[in-house]
């Protein structure tokens, strides 16, 4: 059966890394879209239930997930990437490398957006908590989670 006309699209095997490390990119985009959707429910909705669920998963997900996709291509892919690259006298060394400052990049963003979801969390749950995101710098820290939204969207993948 042509796996185009399934209603669920299987997920790749490892038989299919570059299918594997594709999906996992797209799964990224979603969770940053998400993120947005979650941008423009609040102002509408405030922290309700479905805004709460929404930040849970995606903190879950970049904690999880993220790590874990970078570590893939940085102890799997890139290695080998670079080896071919230098047999090869390819410029894709230095894309490479590129690729890694992206990813300390999105890992720093990654840190502030999520001290600022877990700190707004733990207030809704526990009203009397002091936070550390208040409405006197909870622009700058939505400025700062747009940004990360950037990064993350503009990245280019291989």
């Amino acid at each position: 059966m042509n796996p185009d006309n399934l209603l669920i699209k299987p997920a790749p095997s490892f038989d299919e890394p570059v299918e594997m490390l594709k999906a996992c990119h797209e799964r990224i985009a979603a969770q940053c879209a998400t993120l947005g959707k979650l941008a423009a429910h609040l102002p509408l909705h405030g922290a309700d239930a479905q805004a709460r669920q929404a930040a849970r998963n995606i903190m879950r997900y970049f904690d999880t997930a993220g790590p874990n996709h970078h570590a893939d291509e940085e102890q799997d892919l890139f290695p080998m990437l670079i080896e071919i690259s230098e047999r090869l006298r390819s410029p894709v060394a230095e894309r490479i490398a590129s690729l890694l400052d992206e990813h300390r990049s999105l890992e720093a963003a990654w840190a502030q957006l999520r001290a600022m979801l877990a700190d707004q969390l733990a207030f809704i749950d526990e009203p009397s908590r002091v936070r550390v995101i208040t409405e006197d710098n909870g622009r700058e820290s939505l400025r700062m989670s747009v940004r990360a939204t950037q990064l993350a969207m503009s990245a280019t993948p291989l």
